[in-house]
């Protein structure tokens, strides 16, 4: 019974704020610090624009759009100019970007750009429709993978 009278609360809640959409993101947010916390875990919740900020003890994460190479790329990961980044998420020095790449090739001639500059492969998977790659240089963990004209790229430091 008192499982059904809270979400009647919320209901009426989202249904009262049904014109402002800041104030159902408001309600949504707080709603899922909530049941986080009574999870034992604590976060703070903040959107901005298109992004989200998850805030906790152990590091911040990111999440969005995003339609550039982000600008605090190391140095030593080459940009993949040729798709469309559709998001990022980004969380204690882990990036994971994730990128519209119909063509098969764009991702091979990719994981062929990291031999030529200097990556160390530590694993490669190829058949042919699917790519896995995880390489390493200068400190830098990278993985690559592509699958049904979706290419995932991720980084951290090792």
């Amino acid at each position: 019974m008192k499982k059904i009278i809270v979400i009647v609360l919320v209901l009426c809640l989202v249904v009262s704020f049904a014109g402002c959409r800041r104030a159902r993101e408001e309600v949504a947010e707080k709603m899922i610090e909530e049941r986080l916390e009574k999870q034992g875990i604590d976060v703070d919740i903040e959107k901005q624009g298109d992004s989200i900020t998850i805030e906790s003890e152990e590091g911040d994460i990111v999440i969005g759009p995003k339609s550039e190479w982000p600008n605090d790329a190391p140095k030593v990961v080459p940009e993949f100019k040729k798709g469309k980044i559709e998001s990022s998420a980004t969380m204690a020095g882990n990036t994971i970007l994730n990128i519209k790449c119909d063509k098969y090739k764009d991702a091979s001639d990719y994981l062929e750009d990291l031999k030529s500059s200097g990556w160390k492969e530590m694993m490669k998977m190829e058949s042919e429709d699917q790519i896995t790659y995880v390489g390493s240089k200068d400190g830098i963990q990278l993985t690559v993978s592509w699958q049904e004209g979706q290419l995932t790229i991720a980084w951290n430091k090792q």
